[in-house]
């Protein structure tokens, strides 16, 4: 038993240094309008995050690597992120209005 949790170890790395060296193939290059939107769609996210500590440059990574999953599909890249992120915008104005509300009381 545990031989069989070394293989699938051994197997999940070499997936693993595969999806790196596909991912940070030199052939791959996003186009303009993709630059743009991970671009925006970074910066967006890391402005509205309540607790700091990802930096938009780690986000943008990330989400090129969401997108490259994607077969550099914007449409579905757009479909899958922009809801959460959404979700998170309205998350953040929530906490800005508690905080805003609970700063007016306590004053």
């Amino acid at each position: 038993m545990h031989l069989e949790s070394v293989s699938h170890g051994t197997t999940f790395a070499g997936e693993s240094a595969q999806t790196a060296h596909e991912y940070y193939h030199i052939g791959r290059a996003r186009s303009g309008t993709a630059e743009s939107v991970l671009l925006a769609v970074s910066s967006f996210v890391s402005s509205v995050m309540i607790a700091r500590g990802i930096k938009r440059d780690e986000l943008f990574e990330k989400y090129d690597l969401k997108l490259w999953s994607y077969d550099d599909n914007l449409a579905k890249f757009a479909i899958s992120t922009l809801p959460s992120a959404a979700i998170l915008g309205v998350l953040y104005a929530a906490h800005k209005a508690v905080s805003i509300l609970h700063n007016g009381l306590s004053a």
